[in-house]
């Protein structure tokens, strides 16, 4: 009765770790998606109507969201009715956190997408140097991303230099999106008063770069909980 219990657990671990690799993909897209948009913007070849590329968005966020509840039930379930201890027991229970967290990128993503979208066409030749910076940012997003999955996917208790691999260049690349938010934020009040943005569009922009900015915050949350999970020890990717 045991070993059948212990088996079940198996399969309903590897379900939830799935499902959480499930919406991994579908944010990587979302991030995918607004980064074609914006150097389509710059290169000027805009091969695809804006409005059908956020359609897409938004039915991502909206898939991730759905079965993220469905992912907390089976976490519940698990909790309830196999009792999990030690790595599997931190497993489930950074499940729910991670869940916020995946849903969270999604919503920012698509924020700062509509964001985006809101800036009028007479504007959009005075940001490509801009739009640049947000490539950067999102780009980096995806390389956190990456750091994540490779960690959630390791054995329990990964060897040393691959925690220092993931924590250090983990932090470079938050502090990089940290800085590329603060100089987009120093460009745009500086778009708006010597080349004549418009006021909603600057407003538009520091929505959309406070977005990014978040999304970075809540991947490196991701990895953090990754960490915790094979390691039982808290890190804080500052």
């Amino acid at each position: 009765m045991a070993n059948i219990s212990r088996t079940n657990l198996v399969e309903m671990l590897n379900d939830l770790k799935n499902g959480m690799l499930k919406m991994e993909l579908l944010v990587e897209e979302n991030l995918e998606k607004l980064l074609d948009f914006l150097k389509a913007s710059t290169e000027e070849k805009m091969s695809f109507p804006k409005s059908e590329r956020l359609n897409d968005v938004k039915t991502n966020d909206l898939t991730i969201r759905s079965l993220g509840d469905g992912l907390e039930n089976k976490a519940v379930k698990i909790l309830s009715l196999q009792a999990p201890v030690g790595h599997d027991l931190r497993f489930v229970i950074s499940s729910f956190r991670m869940i916020y967290d995946f849903e969270r990128v999604s919503r920012d993503a698509y924020n700062a997408f509509v964001k985006m979208l809101d800036v009028p066409d007479s504007d959009i030749s005075k940001l490509n140097d801009q739009y640049k910076v947000f490539e950067t940012s999102i780009d980096n997003s995806k390389r956190l991303l990456k750091h994540f999955v490779n960690l959630y996917q390791s054995e329990e208790n990964p060897s040393s230099d691959l925690l220092k691999k993931t924590i250090d260049e983990s932090i470079l690349l938050d502090n990089e999106i940290d800085d590329l938010f603060k100089a987009s934020s120093e460009q745009v009040l500086s778009l708006v008063h010597n080349q004549g943005l418009e006021i909603e569009s600057g407003y538009y922009l520091l929505s959309a770069i406070r977005s990014l900015e978040r999304v970075g915050d809540h991947v490196c949350n991701l990895i953090e909980r990754a960490l915790y999970i094979q390691t039982g020890t808290k890190y804080e990717i500052k």
